[in-house]
């Protein structure tokens, strides 16, 4: 999930609406906005969880052009979960990631290889990687997003 503003009313809306079983993972660090998963705990359980806050922490607004957007600590950090399947004992890793709207290419290409980094990371302990979350990417810059899919393995669906 996206553009989380009161995580704590999110969880006990989702309790009331869809049942006990749902449950609210979110990355502390973001402001005001943050990132998490919903989760039903009936059906999968969460093994733990990781903030990775590279992409606005290792950007530098004064490398970029004039106009650009850069990235900037307020910002939404990548959250990873691992979940366990109950019924198949399959694990997997999630990747919510907010990708600030407006970004330039420099920018964008930037937060691509600190992707790169993380799923690096990540796939040390599990190949089963899924990404979600909204690219802001209306320029459609596909060729740096085509250049994290082939060096990443991941296929876009």
């Amino acid at each position: 999930m996206n553009e989380i503003l009161d995580p704590k009313r999110l969880a006990r809306f989702a309790r009331e609406k869809l049942g006990s079983p749902w449950k609210l993972a979110c990355a502390a660090e973001g402001e005001p906005q943050k990132v998490g998963f919903l989760y039903n705990s009936s059906v999968a359980t969460l093994l733990g969880h990781r903030v990775f806050t590279e992409l606005f922490t290792k950007l530098n607004p004064r490398k970029h052009p004039r106009g650009c957007v850069p990235a900037r600590r307020d910002l939404r950090p990548a959250f990873a979960c691992r979940f366990e399947v109950k019924d198949t004992s399959f694990n997997f890793f999630a990747v919510v990631i907010h990708l600030k709207a407006g970004a330039c290419s420099s920018v964008r290409r930037a937060q691509w290889r600190i992707m790169e980094g993380i799923v690096d990371e990540l796939a040390a302990e599990d190949e089963d990687i899924l990404i979600l979350g909204d690219f802001n990417d209306y320029r459609l810059v596909r060729r740096d997003f085509d250049n994290f899919c082939r060096i990443t393995g991941f296929t876009l669906v």
